[in-house]
Protein backbone atom coordinates (compact mmCIF):
# COMPACT_ATOMS: atom_id res chain seq x y z
CA UNK A 1 0.00 0.00 0.00
CA UNK A 2 1.48 3.19 -0.42
CA UNK A 3 0.47 6.86 -0.25
CA UNK A 4 -0.30 9.65 -2.74
CA UNK A 5 -1.69 13.08 -3.37
CA UNK A 6 -4.79 13.73 -5.15
CA UNK A 7 -6.06 17.54 -6.00
CA UNK A 8 -9.37 18.23 -6.56
CA UNK A 9 -11.14 19.86 -8.83
CA UNK A 10 -10.27 23.53 -6.92
CA UNK A 11 -6.97 22.96 -6.20
CA UNK A 12 -6.84 21.17 -2.76
CA UNK A 13 -4.90 18.70 -2.32
CA UNK A 14 -5.70 15.63 -0.15
CA UNK A 15 -3.23 11.93 0.83
CA UNK A 16 -4.83 8.61 -0.27
CA UNK A 17 -3.70 5.58 0.22
CA UNK A 18 -4.14 2.78 -2.79
CA UNK A 19 -2.72 -0.51 -4.07
CA UNK A 20 -3.78 0.09 -7.71
CA UNK A 21 -1.38 0.79 -10.20
CA UNK A 22 -1.33 4.85 -10.66
CA UNK A 23 0.95 6.89 -12.19
CA UNK A 24 1.33 11.08 -11.44
CA UNK A 25 -1.99 12.68 -13.94
CA UNK A 26 -3.97 9.91 -13.61
CA UNK A 27 -7.58 10.77 -12.84
CA UNK A 28 -9.18 8.52 -10.01
CA UNK A 29 -12.38 7.54 -8.40
CA UNK A 30 -12.26 8.90 -4.14
CA UNK A 31 -14.86 7.69 -1.74
CA UNK A 32 -17.85 10.05 -0.78
CA UNK A 33 -16.40 13.56 0.44
CA UNK A 34 -19.07 16.28 1.71
CA UNK A 35 -21.36 16.00 -0.94
CA UNK A 36 -21.72 12.23 0.09
CA UNK A 37 -20.99 11.31 -3.33
CA UNK A 38 -18.05 9.99 -4.49
CA UNK A 39 -16.08 12.29 -6.56
CA UNK A 40 -12.67 12.28 -9.38
CA UNK A 41 -8.99 13.35 -8.54
CA UNK A 42 -6.13 13.84 -10.19
CA UNK A 43 -3.05 12.02 -8.82
CA UNK A 44 -0.07 14.73 -8.98
CA UNK A 45 2.69 13.39 -6.14
CA UNK A 46 3.68 10.50 -4.31
CA UNK A 47 5.81 12.23 -1.59
CA UNK A 48 2.72 13.14 1.00
CA UNK A 49 3.15 15.26 3.95
CA UNK A 50 0.03 13.98 5.68
CA UNK A 51 1.12 11.25 7.93
CA UNK A 52 -2.28 10.33 9.17
CA UNK A 53 -5.27 8.06 8.53
CA UNK A 54 -6.26 7.49 5.00
CA UNK A 55 -9.16 6.44 3.05
CA UNK A 56 -8.18 4.24 -0.32
CA UNK A 57 -8.83 5.35 -3.53
CA UNK A 58 -11.81 3.31 -4.94
CA UNK A 59 -10.03 3.29 -9.30
CA UNK A 60 -8.94 4.52 -11.99
CA UNK A 61 -10.54 6.58 -14.38
CA UNK A 62 -8.21 7.09 -16.77
CA UNK A 63 -4.35 6.86 -16.80
CA UNK A 64 -3.17 9.99 -18.74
Amino acid sequence: MERVVVSSSTGRLYTYETDLDVSEGDTVLLPPGMSGEPWEGTVTSFAPKYKGPCKQILEVVSDD
